[in-house]
């Protein structure tokens, strides 16, 4: 199971300590803020390619990238960082 802390600028995971690939800890955790079931949420794909998103995230080359997905801002840093923002506050 995936473990957020939320932090003044949203919840923050470290990649580093994940199993799961990048997009499931990714809906996983959103689901775990929303109190959802992840199968409940939109499929990711609609929003981003999740093998293209692992790729980017895995990259040699330090790479951060940023897009929304279900009202939150998403940000994967290449340090294996993955911060989630509600969007609106």
């Amino acid at each position: 199971m995936t473990h957020a802390s939320c932090g003044g600028d949203g919840y923050s995971v470290d990649l580093a300590a994940e199993e799961s690939d990048l997009a499931v800890t990714l809906v996983q955790t959103i689901a775990e803020i929303e109190g959802f079931d992840p199968e409940s949420l939109p499929p990711l794909e609609r929003t981003i390619h999740g093998e293209s998103l692992e790729a980017m995230a895995r990259s040699s080359t330090p790479v951060t990238i940023s897009f929304v997905y279900h009202s939150y801002r998403v940000t994967v840093y290449a340090e294996d960082e993955l911060q989630i923002e509600p969007l609106g506050c």
